[in-house]
């Protein structure tokens, strides 16, 4: 079997695991540089490969880079981590003899913080940017408020159906989330304000203007969403650094901000693991340190006060003299 069949055979199994079609195409494209990797190193069978192959190809990674510059350290953990997982996957179908990753040094994420993270001046400057006199720019608003209000993916609300909101409890269901999952998340109160008002006088409108049958809450999907959340964005004067997931990043560190707690967190943004939710607490503790740094009493007082200590006339040496105890 070659690296590409391989590399194919893994995907059509991460396929069947239902997960979203960006995350096996994700896998996809980290693949492909896996299989220059073995173009380059001779490997024509993934039979053949072993532990060597393994370690150069970590090595490869370290030094690998793009036309934007060096990759970063969770782009080369991304490669790392799924060779690894395709040859476990390999092994335990029987495609390969023996499980080439086991002894292999361990991946350490780097946990980095987003860099596309929305302050709350920013994310006002984008909430209060769409013209809501019109149905287009009244929905877009709506849209806004959800993803800062509830923390969902663009994907996720794309998807999401009427049927899906509950306004009186103020909760919208995410049908099949990331990983296939089901989960449920509140929505702000004005969030729910928005919604409501979208529902009855703004929705129908759009529907009449899509003269066709549409079942989804904002009749749009993920490409057409991308380019409302530009149009916006670059009409507030906003980096084109943020994205529809800077919503996302926003709502978990003003939770946290909040003092919410980070299994809370996690459990409204869907995480399967709690390490990914506690990237966002280093926000907080930066503005633990910045606020400390302004306010704290040892921190406002003046370096003079510090006196450092003198060996030569420490009374524990007098004492010792004596034949006292420390």
């Amino acid at each position: 079997m070659t690296p590409t069949e391989a590399a194919a055979v893994y995907q059509d199994w991460r396929r069947g695991q239902h997960l979203a079609e960006s995350t096996v195409k994700a896998d996809g494209t980290v693949l492909k540089h896996w299989i220059r990797f073995c173009r380059a190193y001779g490997l024509e069978d993934v039979r053949e490969a072993d532990k060597a192959m393994m370690l150069a190809l970590s090595e490869r990674v370290r030094h690998g880079k793009s036309a934007r510059g060096a990759w970063t350290k969770n782009y080369q953990s991304k490669i790392l981590w799924t060779v690894r997982d395709l040859f476990r996957y390999l092994h335990e179908t029987e495609r390969v003899l023996t499980d080439i990753t086991l002894g292999l040094p361990p991946l350490h994420k780097a946990k980095s913080l987003p860099k596309n993270l929305m302050n709350r001046e920013q994310i006002a400057r984008l909430l209060h940017q769409p013209n809501l006199s019109t149905a287009e720019g009244f929905r877009d608003r709506c849209i806004f408020e959800l993803l800062y209000s509830s923390g969902l993916r663009g994907g996720e609300l794309c998807r999401l159906t009427p049927y899906d909101l509950d306004l009186q409890g103020r909760v919208v269901r995410i049908v099949l989330g990331k990983g296939r999952k089901d989960r449920q998340a509140p929505v702000g109160k004005v969030a729910a304000q928005f919604l409501g008002e979208y529902l009855k006088q703004v929705r129908p409108v759009l529907l009449k203007k899509k003269r066709k049958p549409d079942g989804r809450l904002f009749l749009m999907g993920t490409e057409v969403l991308r380019k409302r959340f530009v149009k916006h964005r670059d009409a507030a004067h906003l980096g084109d650094i943020y994205t529809v997931h800077s919503l996302r990043h926003s709502c978990a560190t003003e939770m946290l901000r909040g003092g919410a707690s980070v299994r809370h967190v996690q459990e409204l943004l869907g995480h399967s693991s709690i390490d990914t939710t506690q990237i966002y607490t280093r926000v907080v503790i930066d503005d633990l340190q910045k606020s400390h740094s302004r306010t704290a009493p040892g921190n406002r007082r003046q370096e003079s006060a510090f006196i450092p200590f003198n060996s030569k006339t420490a009374t524990w040496r007098q004492d010792k003299k004596r034949g006292k105890k420390q």
